[in-house]
């Protein structure tokens, strides 16, 4: 898998490669329906070095660079993930919508995020390189199952477009068994114990006065003086006992009048959250002045156990991805990126005869832990 190839720098970004930068760093904060690698974040704010390789393996779409190593993307990889994630967009959104005025945007969109996600992986697989380790024979197993089950289920169409063998496929299902493990490692030693306090949920009801013009600007101190006793009374009524239902469908400007509040991580709220967590199930708060205007919020449920306790899990991983895009920042530093933008170009959409979209679902479905040796 890996090998060197000679390279000179290049003093200034080419197109191609800058895009495969910026797709490492999207990677790690775009959500993907996997275990682990769906909660990754990485925060680093330039992009590697760059180089410009002498030439390209044959069929290669991008490398990636450390000081001992280097990893490949070839095209029937690049292909094969892009062919997934437009058929699972196309599901979605049905042809109509598919194929309707945004259909260029929609397909680009899936390349980019294409892109994105195979250079996480690669990118996961030569730090694991650089460390010396590789899937346990158990977790390689599992791979090379699902990568069968995978391979066996796609049309002689898309094993021929792709020029694709059930190896090629088994290459991919360990890199991606890899990758999250090496997320795994890097993250183990976050602290898992997150507070119902912490992560509560209140659900509320709102009503809002808005204090800004059609223009989204903000109303002159006069009008802003007429909405706030419209408020004042509407909040005279709710205290002598008039339904706030009744009162949100006369008076609310906004297009939501539900809401599920929880504070920030880093214990910062805005003044409609704070008064909002002060509430007792079925108490009504004061008039709260907000940036949209004021507003009256009632307290439906102070905590909401449900929603607590998945957001405890999306707290989780936010740490998590913050740890990691820490320590892969300090990685990505010696790394640098050789981009085959002309062969990029030609990834594109699948013919309507190639259908295949579980790639990443059977992966998710097959692998809940990942060990590595």
């Amino acid at each position: 898998m890996f090998c060197k190839k000679p390279y000179e720098k290049m003093k200034k970004y080419d197109t191609g490669l800058n895009r495969l930068c910026m797709a490492i760093r999207l990677a790690i904060l775009l959500t993907v329906p996997v275990t682990m690698l769906s909660g990754c974040g990485y925060t680093k704010a330039d992009a590697g070095r760059i180089v410009l390789d002498s030439g390209f393996e044959d069929n290669e779409v991008f490398s990636i660079l450390s000081e001992k190593n280097v990893i490949h993307c070839y095209y029937f990889e690049a292909q094969l993930y892009v062919d997934n994630l437009i058929n699972e967009y196309r599901n979605s959104l049905g042809d109509e919508i598919w194929y309707g005025s945004y259909h260029d945007d929609l397909v680009e969109m899936a390349r980019n995020k294409a892109l994105s996600r195979i250079s996480k992986v690669k990118a996961l697989n030569l730090m694991a390189e650089e460390e010396g380790i590789v899937l346990d024979a158990e977790n390689a197993s599992e791979a090379d199952e699902v990568a069968t089950q995978y391979f066996d289920a796609l049309s002689g169409d898309a094993k021929e477009s792709l020029d694709l063998t059930l190896e090629d496929v088994q290459d991919m299902y360990r890199e991606y068994a890899l990758a999250d493990y090496m997320y795994d490692k890097v993250t183990a030693s976050i602290q898992t114990e997150i507070s119902d306090d912490e992560a509560r949920i209140v659900k509320v009801e709102s009503i809002l006065f808005s204090t800004r013009n059609e223009d989204g600007s903000q109303m002159d101190d006069n009008a802003k003086t007429g909405i706030l006793e419209t408020a004042q009374k509407v909040l005279r009524q709710i205290r002598n006992g008039a339904d706030f239902d009744s009162l949100i469908l006369e008076y609310n400007d906004d297009s939501e009048s539900s809401y599920s509040l929880s504070r920030s991580e880093d214990g910062t709220t805005d003044a409609f959250t704070e008064d909002a967590f002060a509430l007792d199930k079925d108490e009504v708060s004061d008039i709260i002045e907000t940036d949209d205007g004021y507003r009256i919020v009632k307290c439906i449920n102070n905590f909401d156990r449900s929603e607590t306790e998945a957001n405890k899990v999306k707290l989780l991983e936010s740490r998590k991805g913050t740890a990691f895009g820490e320590q892969f920042d300090k990685f990505e530093e010696t790394l640098e990126t050789n981009m085959n933008d002309k062969l990029w170009s030609s990834v594109g959409e699948p013919d309507n005869d190639i259908t295949t979209s579980d790639f990443f679902e059977l992966y998710s479905k097959s692998f809940d832990t990942v060990t590595a040796q």
